[in-house]
Parts: C-alpha cells; structure tokens; sequence
C-alpha cells in the first residue's frame, strides 16, 4: 500500500504531468496506466489509513502502533535505478 500506491504510483503520475508536454510520446503511453492515480491514493488514504479506518480494524494496532507502522512502511521503501541493477 505504501511502497506502491502511495509513493510509486504517485511519483509517476505527478512527475510525468509536470515534467512531459501532453504530446510527449512517453506521457502518452503511461497515461492509461496513471490515469486517476492521485484520486485513487486519496481515496485510499481516506478509507485505509486513517483512525478507525479498514486497516486500524483489520489489524489489532493501537492508532500509535499504526502511526509507527505506517512511518516504518515509508523509512523502508528504497528508490533504485535500473541502471544501478545493471552494474
């Protein structure tokens, strides 16, 4: 949830709007893939992630115990370079 919406898919699709044109052949391409991705996570902050949310209920966490998950979740993601793999 963290690793790949919150972050990942919110980083694509922001950085390909600000940074490409709308003509930009590889905007085009990621376009049905992002397509609603800030909305989505928004969502998905709303309804998950918050006190009393699916994911407080779902799990026996105190709303401290989810606050530290969740800052954990976000300190554990790393950002690699395909290039860095290819070495």
């Amino acid at each position: 949830l963290v690793g790949c919406h919150f972050l990942f898919s919110n980083i694509l699709s922001t950085s390909s709007s600000e940074s490409l044109s709308p003509k930009h052949p590889l905007r085009r391409l990621l376009k049905p893939f992002t397509y609603g991705t800030v909305t989505i996570n928004m969502g998905g902050v709303k309804s998950l992630s918050t006190v009393n949310g699916l994911v407080h209920r779902a799990t026996a966490l105190s709303v401290a115990g989810m606050t530290d998950a969740f800052r954990v979740s976000f300190l554990s993601v790393k950002f690699q370079f395909i290039r860095d793999d290819l070495e």
